[in-house]
């Protein structure tokens, strides 16, 4: 009870006007603008803005998603993506198991954050964190602006445990084919609500990714698909079951669009191994 009137004392509402676009106060805020209702957060150095549902008034000036920090001016460099690049095709570990193999190294996933130095500069910190090829976990010991994480020879996504931990004021960022057709995408978070952004909202350029956001779409009808590629069925089967799950109050590791890019991401590689094993041969 104390907490849902905290929330309500601190959410406000407010209509956008040509000199008063967002409120000059901390907290939620939902601002009606001539292109729908945008949700507002602010604290004490960052302020992010994202579409709550869209929508057409004529007359009040438009409004799009944005984030602005206390402490660091306009974008970030796009350098700091080349050294991502580097230390996600770097990051290893010993397979494990009996014999010989389990020595042998295979990639894992990585996190960092975008912090700001002594001098207020931007650099990539790498917190304690424990990794595997599917997960990374970590310890959250200081402010920062971006959170970024990698995958290896996955496409970039945002998993349900992404989901649970973005849930304050912040942007996040995931790489993906790092070996391949490096990749990234990024998104804004305010208290729950989240909002897909191009990459270069928040860097000043795409480095060495490609944005994910602007790849086309090639896998338009899944009845064509599931014709010629029977690990179609597969994933329907886990995406209804992941499905099944949420119903019943369970919340699955993936949602069905994760796994819908996953397997994907995983039958183009095979492809490729299997095209460079036929090449090696010939």
């Amino acid at each position: 009870m104390i907490l849902n009137d905290l929330l309500r004392q601190m959410t406000h509402y407010h209509t956008a006007g040509p000199d008063d676009l967002v409120p000059e106060r901390v907290g939620i805020s939902y601002i009606w603008a001539g292109n729908g209702v945008f949700k507002y957060g602010r604290n004490v150095d960052t302020e992010v803005i994202v579409l709550h549902e869209a929508g057409s008034t004529p007359g009040l000036p438009e409004l799009h998603p944005a984030v602005a920090w206390e402490h660091w001016p306009g974008r970030l460099p796009a350098a700091l993506l080349d050294q991502v690049l580097a230390e996600a095709r770097a990051a290893l570990a010993p397979q494990g198991g009996d014999g010989p193999a389990g020595e042998l190294l295979i990639p894992i996933e990585a996190q960092w954050l975008v912090v700001l130095d002594d001098e207020a500069q931007p650099h990539l910190y790498q917190p304690k964190q424990m990794a595997n090829p599917s997960q990374v976990r970590y310890e959250l010991d200081r402010r920062y602006l971006v959170d970024l994480h990698s995958h290896h020879r996955m496409a970039p996504f945002f998993s349900a445990t992404d989901d649970r931990d973005d849930t304050w004021l912040s942007a996040s960022v995931v790489v993906g084919n790092i070996f391949a057709q490096p990749t990234i995408l990024c998104r804004l978070n305010v208290y729950g609500t989240r909002q897909m952004v191009p990459a270069t909202l928040l860097f000043d350029g795409l480095g060495p990714f490609t944005d994910e956001l602007d790849i086309p779409e090639t896998d338009t009808d899944a009845s064509t698909r599931a014709e010629s590629d029977p690990w179609i069925g597969v994933l329907d089967a886990l995406g209804g079951l992941a499905d099944s799950l949420v119903a019943a109050g369970i919340d699955p590791i993936i949602r069905r669009g994760d796994a819908r890019r996953m397997l994907a991401t995983a039958y183009q590689v095979l492809r490729e191994e299997m095209r460079h094993n036929a090449t090696a041969t010939d």
